[in-house]
């Protein structure tokens, strides 16, 4: 029997840009961002033998958030992100595989 593993790495690099919107009062802040940029693919797998997948492509990130004011210098929030990308072609152990 063979063994099956992934170690997948997907690294992100883009320029973002952010807005905010304060509530009345301000104790409120409701943040959007969009980002696009450089999307990068890595699987180091293993299928009965080990091989490297690898692929690159262009991605997007759109995310919202929010934050609460506790004092004049401090909030705490969250925020939530989508991030994608379509490959449209990968490298598996050295073969250039398109879709």
């Amino acid at each position: 029997m063979g063994r099956l593993k992934d170690n997948i790495t997907v690294n992100f690099i883009a320029p973002s840009f952010s807005t905010r919107y304060m509530s009345n009062n301000e104790n409120h802040a409701f943040l959007f961002d969009i980002a696009i940029g450089y999307l990068d693919y890595n699987n180091k797998a293993t299928l009965i033998n080990k091989y490297l997948m690898t692929g690159k492509t262009l991605g997007a990130a759109f995310g919202f958030g929010y934050d609460y004011k506790l004092s004049k210098k401090l909030s705490v929030g969250a925020q939530l992100t989508y991030l994608g990308g379509t490959l449209t072609s990968m490298t598996v152990g050295g073969l250039i595989r398109k879709n």
